[in-house]
């Protein structure tokens, strides 16, 4: 997975650490491409995203129901928000223990940076 195009991150148990993020994932959401595991993942976001985040994650573990196409909005100025499914893993009694996190820049967002970049907008 660390390769993949598609932004990806595995978190671990109710209170969601982040145990894997892949390449595409980290440069999505830090300047730098580093991110630390062991720590719950919504420490990466904003207040406002992270609230929108943790609410999603938390539903999907604890229903075992998939949260698809959820749009998280960004606080950042002139960012477009992104739009995140959530995957929980569910064992055969129904106990979820991961979840799978991948995180989409919304159509349009790219086009919206590099005009905002160049002062088309």
């Amino acid at each position: 997975m660390e390769h993949l195009p598609a932004a990806f991150a595995v978190t671990r148990g109710e209170h969601h650490t982040l145990v894997f993020a892949n390449a595409a994932f980290r440069n999505m959401v830090t300047l730098d491409g580093k991110v630390s595991t062991g720590g719950p993942i919504g420490e990466l976001f904003a207040l406002a995203e992270r609230e929108d985040m943790n609410a999603l994650m938390d539903r999907a573990f604890r229903s075992g129901v998939v949260s698809r196409n959820r749009v998280v909005e960004q606080t950042d100025d002139g960012v477009m928000p992104l739009r995140c499914t959530v995957w929980p893993e569910v064992d055969d009694n129904g106990k979820t223990h991961q979840l799978l996190i991948e995180l989409r820049e919304l159509e349009g967002r790219q086009h919206a940076a590099r005009d905002h970049d160049h002062g088309l907008t």
